[in-house]
């Protein structure tokens, strides 16, 4: 409230009145407050970016993993497979 108070003093009318949407002090305070706005969001954006991509990393990583730990699974079987015949023949 006191950010409007000081609006108030410094124009020398109420803010609801329709003038102050002309006053070249409050355009330019909204330019800086848009432009600062602007660039936490580009910030943010570039944050979201970066997870996606460690995500994406993370996920080519995981199938690798999954695809060799199945070409280990299927040797082990035919490991076992191969030591249960040769067992029976003995």
């Amino acid at each position: 409230m006191n950010g409007f108070n000081s609006y108030k003093s410094d124009l020398g009318f109420d803010i609801g009145s329709g003038l102050s949407g002309q006053s070249t002090y409050i355009k330019k305070k909204d330019e800086q407050n848009n432009r600062i706005l602007m660039e936490e969001q580009y910030k943010l954006l570039q944050m979201q970016k970066a997870e996606i991509l460690a995500q994406q990393k993370f996920r080519k990583e995981y199938n690798k993993s999954s695809k060799i730990m199945l070409y280990i699974s299927v040797a082990t079987l035919f490991i076992t497979f191969l030591s249960l015949i040769i067992s029976f023949f003995k």
